[in-house]
């Protein structure tokens, strides 16, 4: 008798997504608080607050620098414990 796999969202199977997803997701998770987060255009402004950082839409400030986008991703809970960012 032959068993058949089925590959669910859950299992253990590592899943890769792009970056670019990830931050649709971080970005509908934080419009709940009018906050969003940027990604740096420019060297300069890399070096100053990061790649990624919290802007704060209301004050239009940045209210969080340097953000590691898999952690975040993790807290914020909108990043499976079976899913990696693909790397850059």
């Amino acid at each position: 008798m032959a068993s058949i796999l089925q590959s669910s969202p859950n299992s253990d199977n590592p899943q890769t997504i792009t970056a670019g997803a990830l931050i649709k997701r971080i970005n509908r998770s934080l419009a709940n608080d009018f906050e969003q987060l940027r990604v740096s255009r420019s060297e300069s402004v890399a070096r100053d607050v990061g790649r990624y950082f919290i802007v704060d839409l209301y004050r239009n400030a940045i209210i969080s620098q340097r953000i590691d986008l898999e952690e975040l991703g993790r807290e914020l809970r909108v990043l499976r414990s079976n899913e990696r960012v693909e790397p850059h």
